[in-house]
């Protein structure tokens, strides 16, 4: 029976109803199983026949007898274990994504042993690698020796080495197994496949290779021609995240989508697209849309600023990568020194609008936003079969993306949150899909109160503070039961960020919500000089009015000093006023 269903995977034969049939057939001759190779081949015959489609029914609960079966006393206690059963399994169990922590564990037991360990070759170690890694199992002395192992393995195959370089992406693997499989890492010998999965891999592991990724970079470019969406996707949304190494191949690409107006087949290629080009557009404007503090170059900050060549070219170079109005922000708290000789002071806003370029934005966000649009007319055009095939994590993917890049039409926004009205739809999302939801809305001023409401229910207390941000800014009434309940949830509240901490104190403060233990915690978390030191005019404004609204008075005298001096800075050089309510992705803290 064992054999017959190899034999099946490895043709690869798809009838339903002929798999149907084998499925119940194993289910009722399980118990014959007796050796552990027998059940190996079984589950990878049965994965290998459903690899790349749907999971047909019948097949966890096949699974879950098989795997209790491995835990057994009598197949454990065999004899006749081997490597290559071992990676079947996993393999087989990753493929389905069957998750069984009791058999992992009694896997990685039997594997570390020191006859085991021997004798695994190099797709063995691979397999298992990537079997552990899909079912985002990490077992950290067991991934320590197969990859001591692996480097041993006399020429090792390339594509073994990609998969276990994905894995160790994965299960966040250490530094040393991540640096002991990239020396192992060859160009020019990769698959358009092979390539993206290592740029992603490197990508996820925010791993410093600059000469690797450079030369990957140049493989790829000349590789564009054969790639197909996916693969295009995906080594794009790996580009981005490894700039500035890849600005080259990202123009390129930008350049190939905006000429190419190809009809997109794969529902997930939309959602990675998107979450790309809003990485790349941020990444023209990291002060706007991620509210990092505008930080200049030294000689700017206690220098006269004069209407000077050499002024004119710093502004310049500060521009290429900030906003406007977050330059203005930083300068109002710039000392300026009377004119002492040479040019004369000018205004802030006369120099900046001498050094702005004549367009809205630079070259690339202003491709980035025209194919944007463009990916939203299409998504609408075929909406009837692309959403409906889409998860909540990857529309929260393309929602990010459209409020990253200001380009939320409201006929795709509708579209796109039509599935998130429904709780059965929401109850799978993760916490962190459905806070970046929540943010989206906020930064496009997309009122939906249902959406956000029912959005709540699926954040977790890591989340909460820019959860509550977003419906602070939105006006989205917030349950006191619910909120106290998740206060009272969030046992890290002395480790969160200093950004995190501003944002939910603003956010209780225009919520009303007076708690002495919650308040207490996050003021000890931001009275502290750097805090202080860091905000921004327009930050230091609604900090003291939160406080103030809170009933809070500032007991340290240097950080009520450095708070009163950047509010009298904002007054005093303010042209045209700062607003009245703190956006975090104008200046300041942030989301």
């Amino acid at each position: 029976m064992a054999i017959a269903i190899q034999a099946l995977g490895s043709m690869r034969v798809r009838s339903e109803l002929f798999l149907s049939k084998a499925i119940l057939l194993i289910r009722e001759v399980c118990s014959d199983f007796k050796v552990p190779y027998h059940i190996a081949v079984t589950l990878w015959g049965i994965a290998k026949a459903v690899a790349g489609g749907p999971i047909l029914e019948g097949i966890t609960a096949t699974f879950r007898v098989l795997c209790s079966r491995l835990c057994s006393d009598e197949v454990l206690s065999a004899f006749k274990w081997s490597p290559q059963d071992v990676s079947n399994i996993l393999w087989a169990l990753g493929t389905v994504r069957h998750h069984d922590p009791d058999l992992l564990g009694q896997l990685a037991e039997r594997s570390l042993k020191q006859d085991m360990m021997t004798r695994f070759c190099g797709q063995a170690c691979a397999n298992t690698l990537w079997g552990y890694a899909r079912l985002a199992h990490y077992h950290e002395k067991l991934f320590s020796c197969l990859v001591a192992c692996y480097i041993n393995v006399p020429k090792p195959k390339h594509s073994h080495t990609v998969n276990i370089l994905w894995s160790l992406s994965r299960a966040r693997g250490t530094t040393t197994q991540v640096n002991d499989i990239i020396k192992l890492v060859r160009s020019s010998e990769h698959t358009p496949m092979q390539l993206s999965t290592t740029m992603s891999s490197l990508a996820r592991l925010k791993h410093h290779a600059p000469t690797l990724v450079i030369t990957l970079a140049a493989e790829a470019m000349s590789s564009l021609p054969k790639m197909d969406q996916r693969t295009f996707s995906s080594v794009f949304n790996a580009a981005v995240d490894l700039a500035p190494l890849c600005d080259t191949l990202v123009e390129e690409m930008l350049m190939q989508l905006s000429r190419s107006q190809a009809v997109i087949s794969s529902p997930m290629c939309y959602a990675e697209l998107f979450g790309a080009l809003g990485k790349a557009f941020s990444q023209e404007h990291p002060a706007d849309s991620e509210g990092e503090q505008l930080a200049l170059a030294p000689s700017l900050t206690h220098s006269e600023l004069r209407d000077t060549p050499q002024h004119r070219a710093l502004v310049q170079r500060v521009l290429r990568n900030r906003t406007k109005r977050c330059l203005e922000t930083y300068l109002i708290e710039t000392p300026r020194k009377p004119s002492a000789h040479g040019a004369p002071s000018t205004k802030i806003s006369d120099l900046i609008s001498r050094c702005m370029p004549s367009q809205a934005g630079s070259p690339r966000s202003t491709l980035v936003q025209q194919i944007v649009w463009y990916l939203s007319d299409a998504l609408m055009l075929d909406a009837h079969r692309l959403l409906p095939a889409l998860q909540g994590d990857a529309l929260a993917k393309i929602l990010w993306g459209l409020a990253t890049t200001r380009c939320g039409k409201p006929g795709v926004l509708a579209c796109v949150l039509k599935p998130f009205e429904r709780p059965a739809f929401v109850s799978d999302l993760s916490p962190r899909s459905a806070a970046l939801v929540c943010w989206s809305l906020a930064k496009l001023k997309h009122h939906n109160t249902q959406v956000c409401q029912t959005l709540l229910g699926a954040t977790d207390s890591h989340h909460l503070p820019s959860v509550l941000w977003a419906c602070t800014e939105l006006r989205v009434p917030v349950g006191k039961q619910w909120l106290e309940t998740s206060l009272a949830a969030m046992h890290h509240i002395h480790h969160i960020s200093n950004v995190d901490a501003y944002n939910l104190l603003h956010a209780l403060a225009a919520l009303r919500h007076t708690s002495h233990h919650i308040t207490s915690s996050l003021l000890s978390r931001l009275q502290d000089d750097e805090f202080a030191s860091k905000l921004s005019p327009a930050g230091a404004m609604t900090y003291v009015a939160s406080l103030k609204r809170l009933s809070v008075v500032i007991p340290h005298d240097y950080h009520r000093r450095v708070l009163q001096t950047k509010i009298n800075n904002a007054h005093k050089y303010s042209e045209g006023g700062l607003p009245t309510a703190f956006d975090p992705h104008q200046g300041g803290a942030g989301a």
